[in-house]
């Protein structure tokens, strides 16, 4: 397993899924946290598990109880995840972090 660090724009894109989806459902914010939470441990487990997106390494995917993708870049002793991003929004918006 490698250890999962969350780039800060990851980590706002989750804290604004949390908010969302509590504020129009109780309890549904903890449940969408803690499937990205279960989401993000399979792919400390495996990290190949995501279909290939670039040539930079990116990865990305699909979850299938809530309209988000992950998307992640593997390094040798880490998965950074670079965006929990609704399928709403502009696809694409995050590529310009695969690049730093």
């Amino acid at each position: 397993m490698k250890p999962i660090i969350f780039r800060d724009d990851a980590t706002l894109e989750l804290l604004a899924g949390v908010s969302h989806y509590e504020d129009s459902r109780k309890g549904w914010g903890e449940r969408f946290r803690d499937s990205v939470n279960s989401l993000t441990d399979l792919i400390s487990s495996f990290p190949k598990i995501g279909a290939r997106i670039s040539k930079s390494g990116g990865r990305e995917f699909v979850m299938t109880d809530f309209p988000y993708t992950v998307v992640y870049l593997e390094h040798d002793n880490t998965i950074e995840i670079i965006a929990v991003a609704h399928a709403r929004r502009r696809r694409g918006y995050w590529k310009s972090r695969l690049k730093g």
